[in-house]
């Protein structure tokens, strides 16, 4: 199977989906493509997946992964689009009551992890959570994967307790 690669909203290459073996190979290739990180996601079933990140190759960027059968439990089996943009969300989580106060502007960057409660938290598949305040983003990973939580941010979102990144 062969799917268009949409980088920058613009068709830009091709995704190769091919059986070899006990494996499915993921080849993407951007020809015209030379600079920049763009990590892929293929996007399906109403969910995202990460699939990889473009690498610099002869002539443009490409990136070539072998799945087993276990690993491929994760990608939807019905693609829909493959893109550089993780868009489809999962799920939007409860938001507080909304005040009858105007709304405050974004604060600028790098900016203070407080205030959150205002913020629109998505859920993604890997079970981490998205939250965008206008300039930037804020990544919550739940804090039970860190052992040691001194000098971390932490957050109770939606009764769960989560380690604050801001990028």
């Amino acid at each position: 199977m062969e799917y268009p690669l949409i980088i920058g909203g613009k068709e830009q290459g091709t995704l190769r989906v091919e059986q070899e073996g006990l494996y499915t190979v993921f080849e993407a290739d951007a020809p015209g493509l030379h600079e920049g990180l763009h990590r892929i996601w293929i996007h399906g079933e109403g969910r995202s997946v990460y699939l990889g990140l473009l690498q610099p190759w002869s002539g443009g960027m490409y990136l070539r992964k072998k799945l087993s059968k276990s690993a491929m439990g994760s990608i939807p089996q019905i693609v829909e689009r493959v893109s550089d943009k993780e868009r489809e969300w999962t799920e939007i989580l409860p938001q507080p009551e909304e005040n009858s106060e105007p709304e405050a502007p974004s604060c600028p960057y790098p900016a203070p992890v407080s205030g959150e409660d205002e913020l629109q938290w998505f859920k993604r598949p890997d079970g981490s959570l998205v939250a965008h305040d206008g300039l930037s983003s804020i990544v919550a990973l739940p804090s039970s994967l860190r052992g040691d939580k001194r000098g971390a941010v932490l957050k109770n979102i939606a009764g769960r307790e989560y380690i604050l990144f801001r990028y």
